[in-house]
């Protein structure tokens, strides 16, 4: 298979819209809720917690329909008020657990993993910026858009996300990357994917904090010398069945139930062994001097890059454009080799 070119037929399908119409669509909606909220939004914040009011939302809705040529009911948009929820109600249906926003290009493809309570349409304005030369795989826990269980661990989500790199593209270089907690699971699935025998010489990591026993407590996060080796405590058997849905969430409370969940994961997470390649730490003002300190107590061969904006805003407009500078640097140099 020639380089950049991603085959996602056997994958979980996503429901409705194709990656690349996914893309244009959420692009074209940034901008008309930025229009009336005077600001890029992150893609699960509601529209209220944005600063929206009540009498904006017909005029946000009709201003939807121009520019999409898709028509938006207020119906729709009162179960669901995040930007991710209001098209997935017009596209038939939610973004699955993978998604080809720019499916081809000539660079290796570049996969970025969403953290907890984050989907993989955050990415969108990378692949939007980075261009039509490289191919920008997004990928999300299974339970982000669709009411399903989510993995307990996160070996077992690199498990199941590294069957998703190698169906997209089943030979050649790839590039892993994720965003906050998905950060650590792209470092499983990296290491995963070399044990497959995959070559694997970059991993970058968008502001992830490491944690105690992936820092073997040499960090100001206390120390744990080995993972908690108790049964799926209540608290995380209850947080996943909200999750999957055994009460239904409206109006964005998904993605914070999901966030919270993630949270308590953390403290589940086991020692990973660190990564055989380069990883390229680009990190915001999110708690820099602790995460810094914590990828370099891991050893490897390390890049720290200081990005622009905060922990989301630098997914998005104005500073996702410096990000993507960095990232097309790191595929163009493995292009060149």
């Amino acid at each position: 298979m020639a380089r950049g070119v991603v085959r996602g037929s056997r994958t979980t399908p996503t429901l409705g819209w194709s990656g690349p119409e996914w893309l244009a669509h959420y692009l074209a909606a940034s901008e008309v809720w930025k229009s009336v909220l005077g600001r890029y939004v992150d893609p699960v914040a509601t529209f209220s917690g944005m600063g929206g009011r009540e009498d904006q939302i017909d005029g946000l809705l009709a201003r939807l329909t121009d520019e999409t040529s898709l028509p938006f009911t207020r119906r729709e948009f009162d179960q669901e008020p995040t930007l991710v929820g209001t098209l997935g109600a017009r596209a038939g249906g939610p973004v699955g657990d993978s998604i080809a926003l720019r499916p081809q290009g000539t660079r290796p493809p570049l996969f970025l993993i969403a953290g907890s309570g984050g989907v993989a349409l955050q990415f969108a304005w990378i692949a939007h910026e980075l261009g039509a030369e490289y191919p920008v795989i997004a990928l999300q826990s299974r339970a982000a858009q669709q009411y399903r269980l989510p993995e307990y661990s996160l070996r077992a989500q690199a498990r199941r996300l590294a069957d998703r790199v190698e169906q997209f593209a089943p030979d050649g270089e790839v590039v892993v990357g994720g965003h906050s907690m998905g950060g650590l699971v792209a470092l499983r699935v990296a290491r995963e994917l070399v044990r497959r025998g995959r070559p694997v010489r970059h991993l970058v990591i968008l502001d992830t904090r490491p944690e105690g026993r992936l820092t073997r407590g040499r960090t100001d996060v206390p120390p744990t010398r080995h993972p908690l080796r108790i049964p799926r405590p209540i608290v995380l058997n209850l947080g996943a069945a909200l999750v999957a849905g055994a009460v239904p969430l409206r109006r964005g409370r998904r993605y914070q139930s999901q966030w919270l969940l993630g949270q308590i994961r953390r403290l589940f997470v086991a020692e990973i062994p660190p990564f055989s390649g380069r990883t390229h730490l680009l990190m915001t003002r999110h708690d820099p001097e602790h995460t810094e300190r914590g990828w370099r107590v891991r050893g490897g061969d390390l890049e720290v890059i200081p990005v622009e904006g905060s922990h989301n805003s630098c997914l998005r407009p104005p500073h996702v454009a410096a990000l993507s500078t960095h990232l097309r640097a790191i595929l163009d140099n493995c292009s060149a080799k």
